[in-house]
């Protein structure tokens, strides 16, 4: 039901009075071992419940990490934290910078295609001597915009 693990002369002895202690629910513990914080490493029994059941009976196996070990773990586990922060940060201006760079490939579309549309326009009223200048003007007003982006 629960992680075994063997006892060696590395682990720690742990003896309790005839068998293990029971939860408050009287159910044999379930073995764990800690994979966060400063206790990282260290056995310890609870619940076996896993849901909303688990009470919070809990018993350390193993005796308690040295200062040293502890402060290394805890800078370990804050180095974890800043690099996941500076992995978030970079994905969120990434995001933004490839949602900016999509509304500027939008936006010149949408300039191209308006000034397709009048090149037309213009083509077909005839109009194309007269208004060249125009067209020139227009068609550099594009550019600049698009440009900008």
């Amino acid at each position: 039901m629960g992680i075994s693990w063997p006892d060696s002369e590395e682990s720690s002895e742990v003896s309790f009075p005839g068998e293990w202690e029971l939860c408050e629910h009287g159910l044999t513990p379930f073995k764990r071992v800690a994979f966060e914080g400063v206790n990282t490493g260290r056995r310890f029994l609870t619940c076996p419940y896993e849901d909303e059941r688990m009470c919070d009976w809990m018993c350390w196996v193993d005796d308690e990490h040295n200062e040293v070990l502890k402060n290394a773990l805890d800078r370990l586990w804050w180095l974890l934290e800043d690099e996941k922060r500076k992995s978030s940060d970079q994905l969120a201006e990434k995001d933004w910078a490839l949602g900016a760079r999509y509304m500027a490939e939008k936006d010149k579309m949408e300039l191209e295609k308006e000034l397709a549309e009048l090149k037309l326009k213009m083509k077909q009223s005839g109009g194309e001597a007269g208004t060249s200048g125009e067209m020139k003007k227009l068609g550099s007003e594009v550019e600049v915009k698009v440009k900008i982006y």
